[in-house]
């Protein structure tokens, strides 16, 4: 079930992005010193795998999330954001 509350309203994307991001950066802290990407376990019913996301694909998730952090900052902080286009002729 989406929460439109979130949708909505940019503050409470912005809440939830950022502690989206920290929970990414704390995954890939944690990588670094765990260094596993997967497992197996076996039992008496057979073997269980585990595979973690791979630490290429979170950096990839992570810098999506910042991208978007900063886009909501921009868009919350009043200020308007546009682009100014130079031509010379």
């Amino acid at each position: 079930m989406v929460n439109t509350d979130i949708i909505k309203d940019p503050k409470k994307q912005l809440a939830h992005v950022k502690k989206v991001l920290d929970a990414i950066e704390k995954t890939i802290e944690g990588r670094i010193v765990d260094d596993v990407e997967g497992y197996e376990i076996s039992t008496p019913s057979g073997k269980r795998r585990l595979d973690k996301i791979p630490m290429t694909e979170l950096i990839i998730i992570r810098e999506k999330y910042y991208n978007e952090l900063e886009r909501l900052k921009k868009m919350t902080s009043g200020k308007k954001f546009s682009r100014q286009v130079v031509m010379r002729f």
